[in-house]
């Protein structure tokens, strides 16, 4: 008889675990990196109507929204009015292409389902949600622990991360955007499991959803300067 397989459950490493000196292994790993965020957040947050009570409903609400993207290996990480995201990705070129684009589609729904959420909020309400998007290599942190525990202990550091954190304030009224090296791997061209660099970002894209085919707006080149 085949045994089930067992879910894993990746979450955030709690951060007594470091004041207690315990054990962290560190792996490589190919990733997508998605970061978002509510926009003008804050300023709706300020405004004069907005009691205490209504930020953290919201909050509340939002969190409940982001566990759409949530699917198995997917780790998230809420983060005030936004997120960490992170997809492992297998070897396998064809099944790169799989999961990254079953996960862009997965941010776009997210957008669009927190955008219905937006319009039952106070007036002037947050102008929407963005979510940017980079592949790499980052660092697994992982702690050792029983392999039979059913949750994993983990987060991700490296330039990746730091990237598509940094992308938010590019383009910020933007809803759905992702580097170069992302969509060359929807597409399924080249080689994109090397380190990223500048020239990653030199192009970035945004996307969307047609008839459940993940696009790309062609040929448009978005400044790296971050708008104040």
């Amino acid at each position: 008889m085949l045994k089930r397989r067992r879910k894993i459950r990746l979450v955030p490493i709690d951060l007594d675990f470091f004041q207690k000196k315990g054990r962290i292994r560190i792996q490589p790993k190919f990733v997508l990196v998605a970061f978002g965020d509510t926009i003008k957040f804050r300023e709706w947050e300020d405004g004069y109507l907005v009691s205490s009570w209504e930020s953290w409903k919201f909050i509340e609400r939002l969190y409940m929204e982001f566990a759409r993207l949530r699917n198995g290996s997917v780790f998230l990480k809420p983060l005030a009015d936004g997120f960490m995201a992170v997809k492992e990705l297998a070897s396998s070129p064809k099944t790169r292409v799989i999961q990254a684009t079953e996960f862009l589609r997965r941010c776009y729904r997210l957008i669009q389902s927190i955008n219905r959420l937006l319009k039952g909020i106070a007036d002037p309400p947050p102008r929407g949600f963005r979510i940017r998007v980079v592949a790499g290599w980052v660092g697994r942190l992982e702690v050792v622990q029983s392999r039979r525990s059913l949750r994993r202990q983990v987060d991700f550091t490296g330039k990746p991360v730091s990237f598509a954190f940094t992308l938010l304030q590019v383009e910020p009224q933007k809803a759905c955007v992702c580097s170069q090296n992302v969509k060359a791997m929807v597409e399924g061209i080249g080689n994109n499991s090397k380190r990223v660099s500048g020239k990653d970002l030199q192009w970035l894209w945004e996307f969307g959803v047609e008839g459940g085919r993940v696009v790309f707006t062609s040929g448009q080149k978005i400044s790296l300067k971050p708008k104040r």
